[in-house]
Parts: structure tokens; C-alpha cells; sequence
């Protein structure tokens, strides 16, 4: 019997190669679908970072309670949403609500923790 299955294995490599390779594939795919959004993520993070850096280095001197404006021209320049956020989580400025109205919602929000 054992001759006669090996023997049909070898007459018909299709079946083996259409049973594995959607395997294959599939395994392939998940992988590196992951390793790609990992690879994205982390590249956001870090320029992120770097905005908030070069944002941070314009941030007026005589720090006012009240940076919306502030927030507003960034936001006219790179067209992205800027919130400036203090150590205790208080709001002092954002480019899209004013601010007065948000400090306690992200103060007590986890998402928005300082992270160190």
C-alpha cells in the first residue's frame, strides 16, 4: 500500500504544491504585514518626536496660560492638529478647540500621560 501512495504522490507534485503553498503564502503574508506595521508605527513615533521637538523650540518664552494662537499658526504651517500639553496634563494651547474648554478631560485621561 505504502507503494502504491508514494507512487501517486510523485505522479501528481500538484496536489502536494496547491495543499502548501496557500500555506506558505498565508504565513508569508501575516508576517509581513506585521513586521511592516511595526516598521510604520515606529517611524511615526519617532517623527512625531521630532515635531514635538521642533515645536517645542518655538513655543514663545513668556508662556502665557492661553497658546492657542500659537497652536493655531503651527497648525496653518504643517497642517496638523497642535496641543500643547503642561507636566500636570492641563491644556495650554490647541490649534483646534480652545483650550480652556479640554483641560480636565486630558488631564484625566490615561492616553495622555507624560511618558519619560
Amino acid at each position: 500500500m505504502k507503494r502504491n501512495e508514494t507512487s501517486s504522490l510523485q505522479k501528481n507534485p500538484d496536489f502536494i504544491s496547491a495543499k502548501i503553498t496557500p500555506l506558505l503564502l498565508l504565513s508569508l503574508e501575516l508576517y509581513l504585514s506585521s513586521s511592516i506595521k511595526n516598521d510604520q508605527i515606529s517611524n511615526l513615533r519617532k517623527n512625531l518626536v521630532i515635531q514635538a521637538r521642533l515645536i517645542a523650540d518655538q513655543i514663545p518664552s513668556s508662556l502665557t496660560r492661553n497658546l492657542d494662537d500659537f497652536c493655531k499658526r503651527v497648525k496653518e504651517k504643517s497642517g496638523a492638529r497642535v496641543t500643547i500639553i503642561d507636566s500636570s496634563g492641563a491644556v495650554l494651547g490647541d490649534s483646534d478647540e480652545p483650550s480652556e474648554k479640554k483641560w480636565k478631560i486630558i488631564r484625566t485621561d490615561p492616553r495622555f500621560r507624560m511618558q519619560q
